[in-house]
């Protein structure tokens, strides 16, 4: 009976240790990448339903749905990601990002319609910017490998914005 004990108790302490060896622990990069990431798909998906109410040009009604899809799709596999890192990345823009957001939301159609595609070429060149550095030097896994994986999208909504 001891030995089965001893054989059990041995055996969950291997299966934590394997599992702890599997999944490293994530550096300050990733845990940054994961919270910055975050704001930012929420940030962009609500700049995006923003942009949907206040105006009435095709090509950025277009852009705006493009960006909801994806951004939301990108935050589903961040989300993952980020989990098989024992991270969650926030589900909501930064408080400055809402502030920039309500500000965009008090300007007429084509004031807002300048600032949104200003808006939308900073914030993804930051983005392209900051999943290059995740998928070049991230420590976790899952990460790296999600942060390489959405960079074809975000540069091609760097270069749709850059061309509106």
């Amino acid at each position: 009976m001891r030995v089965r004990t001893l054989l059990l108790t041995l055996a969950f302490a291997f299966g934590l240790a394997a599992s702890a060896a599997a999944a490293p622990t994530p550096t300050p990069q990733d845990r940054t990448f994961v919270m910055t990431a975050g704001h930012a798909g929420a940030a962009e998906i609500a700049a995006a339903k923003l942009a949907l109410t206040k105006t009435s040009d095709r090509a950025t009604i277009a852009f705006a749905q493009q960006m909801i899809r994806d951004h939301t799709a990108l935050a589903a596999k961040l989300k993952l990601a980020a989990k098989s890192a024992g991270l969650t990345p926030p589900a909501v823009p930064s408080p400055a990002q809402t502030a920039s957001i309500k500000a965009l939301g008090k300007l007429d159609a084509a004031a807002f319609l300048k600032e949104y595609v200003q808006n939308q070429i900073s914030a993804h060149k930051s983005a392209v910017a900051l999943f290059t550095a995740e998928s070049e030097h991230g420590q976790a896994p899952a990460l790296k490998s999600a942060a390489t994986a959405a960079l074809p999208t975000l540069k091609a909504h760097l270069k749709m914005a850059e061309s509106m």
